[in-house]
């Protein structure tokens, strides 16, 4: 930790978190772990919150757009894309972090009406809601607008319909969200 300034990168932090126990932990949900089989290994060989789930609600879209919709396409639909995201292209954050906080200002002081909604997972290390509650903290906005944005915290990883309570809450949020910003 000294050698890096107690900065540590955050893939190697879930390679190194557990390593003692033979075991990784999830990045888009820590309570996910699996098993390294290399134990000296710098980043983890498998993230288990994709893992785990990536078949299971691959072929459940994948049925219901075939099945339900009647879509038709030789294509299969993929969840995560390796190849699309080496295609993406960062030029408009060239040498600097991604960032919205301008954008989302800017949207916010055009439209004094806008709401926002932020969801926050407390075992998401791809979007650490601390790291989240700083953004919303950065926003450039006057003080009257800062109560047009929520946050809703849920005890699950990035994609909180994983864990059943808080698939279940986060629809009650969302509701109650939306008739509140359409002033119903």
């Amino acid at each position: 930790m000294d050698r890096v300034n107690l900065r540590i990168e955050h893939v190697r932090f879930f390679t190194e978190l557990l390593r003692d126990e033979g075991l990784v932990t999830g990045r888009m949900d820590g309570r996910f772990t699996t098993w390294e089989p290399d134990g000296g290994r710098e980043h983890m060989s498998d993230d288990a919150s994709i893992s785990r789930i990536i078949g299971a609600y691959s072929a459940a879209f994948n049925h219901y757009v075939r099945a339900e919709l009647e879509y038709v396409s030789d294509l299969p639909y993929e969840i995560l894309s390796i190849d699309v995201n080496k295609a993406w292209s960062y030029s408009d954050f060239e040498g600097r972090a991604v960032s919205v906080v301008d954008s989302l200002s800017g949207a916010m002081r055009e439209n004094p009406h806008l709401k926002v909604h932020v969801a926050l997972g407390h075992y998401d290390g791809a979007t650490p809601y601390y790291a989240a509650e700083h953004v919303i903290a950065q926003l450039r906005i006057p003080a009257d607008l800062q109560s047009n944005v929520e946050t809703a915290y849920y005890p699950a990883g990035h994609m909180m319909y994983v864990h059943d309570a808080s698939r279940v809450q986060q629809g009650k949020d969302l509701g109650e969200f939306v008739k509140s910003a359409s002033n119903r």
